[in-house]
This record gives C-alpha cells, sequence and structure tokens, in this order.
C-alpha cells in the first residue's frame, strides 16, 4: 500500500462524487495501486456523510464494474478500504462503460438539489472515441460534472476535452507516480464546482529534530483500523457492440 502526499485543501459541504477509475492492462498492477492511494487521498480532502460529501467507486477496461455505491459508506475509513481492495481488471480500454456505469449509480442514487461530479483516470484513448464521446454527453445532459485526469504521454487530449464538461475540469500528469502533484487542484476544483467551503490545512514543522514517530495520519492511505467494509454494492455493465 502507499502513502501519498496530503492534499492542502479540505472541503466542507455536500456533494456526490463518483470515481471512475482506468483498470485496463496498459495501466500495470503498481500503477494501479498508486492511482488508488490518490483517489483514497482525495477522498480524503472532504467532510464525508450522509449530509455531506458522499463518494462511489467504478472500475472498467473491457467491461465495467461498481466497487461501492454512493450510499455505501459514510466515512474515509471504510472508503478507503474499499479502494485499496479494488481488483484490477486487466484487457481493453472500453472508457464509454466506465461512464455508463457512473451515470447507473449516479442515477440510483441522486439526491435532489445535490451536485454530482464524476471523476475519470485514464492513461490512453478509449477504445471507441465516438461512444465514449456521447456518453459523457449524456452524463452532462443529466447536469453530472464530468472532469477527466489524464496519465501519462499516450493520452489523447481531444478526446479528454469531448469528455470534461468545461476545459478547466481537466488534468494532466506525466505519470502514476507524479499524480499526487494534481491531488489539491483536483480537490480544489470539485469543492468550487459543488459550492462547498475549504478550509485550508495547516503545515506544522517541528522546532527542533525529532526522532518519534507520529501515530497520527489524517492523509495517509494506511487504515487505522483492520475493519472492513461490512457491505458492497457490486454491478458490472458488459462491453458493448458497436455498429
Amino acid at each position: 500500500m502507499f502513502v501519498s502526499a496530503p492534499s492542502p485543501v479540505h472541503c466542507v459541504g455536500k456533494a456526490d462524487v463518483i470515481f471512475v477509475l482506468d483498470s485496463s492492462e496498459s495501466i500495470g498492477q503498481l500503477k494501479y495501486r498508486q492511482s488508488l492511494a490518490f483517489l483514497a487521498n482525495l477522498a480524503g480532502s472532504f467532510k464525508i456523510g450522509v449530509h455531506h460529501f458522499r463518494f462511489g467507486h467504478v472500475i472498467f477496461s473491457d467491461w465495467a464494474k461498481t466497487v461501492f455505491s454512493l450510499n455505501t459508506f459514510d466515512n474515509h475509513l471504510e472508503i478507503l478500504a474499499a479502494l485499496m481492495s479494488s481488483e484490477y481488471m486487466q484487457r481493453g480500454t472500453s472508457t464509454e462503460n466506465g461512464l455508463k456505469q457512473a451515470l447507473d449509480l449516479a442515477l440510483a442514487n441522486m439526491r435532489y438539489h445535490v451536485p454530482t461530479v464524476v471523476i475519470l483516470i485514464t492513461d490512453g484513448y478509449s477504445a471507441n472515441f465516438v461512444s465514449t464521446t456521447l456518453q459523457a454527453m449524456l452524463l452532462q445532459s443529466y447536469g453530472v460534472h464530468v472532469m477527466a485526469v489524464g496519465v501519462g504521454d499516450k493520452i489523447r487530449d481531444a478526446e479528454l476535452q469531448s469528455i470534461a464538461s468545461r476545459p478547466s475540469y481537466v488534468f494532466r500528469t506525466d505519470d502514476f507516480f507524479t499524480i499526487e502533484t494534481v491531488l489539491g487542484k483536483v480537490a480544489h476544483r470539485i469543492c468550487k464546482t459543488t459550492g462547498g467551503k475549504e478550509i485550508l490545512v495547516p503545515t506544522i514543522l517541528p522546532t527542533r529534530p525529532s526522532t518519534s514517530v507520529s501515530t497520527s495520519r489524517p492523509w495517509s492511505t494506511h487504515p487505522t483500523s483492520t475493519t472492513t467494509p461490512t457491505s458492497r454494492t457490486s454491478t458490472t455493465t458488459k462491453p458493448t457492440t458497436c455498429m
């Protein structure tokens, strides 16, 4: 498990956020785990609860699967544990199936007058550009804010722009080991888009050298409990046949 850098932003508000993570073969197991750590830290940038921010998680390759729904967990520890135990699917990159699964999840759990955000993370272009673009447009037609994080040099910028609701919702990073560099930017954009209030997290430096080890790491991706999620929703979107 990876320990990632904390976001300088903590957001208080009310919104539904769905992660859509590329789990295709091109990523590889190590980088996939790094992307999960990024999502865990991103979720930790928000006040989580039934009356605050809720999170759902979808993974995709040739097909898509809901790892957990928006109403499955109401605290960061359970979300962290569920994220870090997400399976690595491998195979192809059917991004449209991931977006379709996210829409199904959003519609099944949507709260009245509460904004919904979908965050796509991918390292390459989709198998079907047209279908992916149409699926992103369908999400947006329901009022969903769609954001995209492109990782690596195989990204097709035109596709990221077609997926995201607006240009400011597109983020780029060189690889999965530098993905933490956009953590604060993504957290800030989600908070601003959903009308949340940002509270800066102070960085406290020691006044003298110390060899002690802190036992409190609120932004670490290490669970502080061995409790495992007691409830999880698992549904799939099968590959679509494109004419």
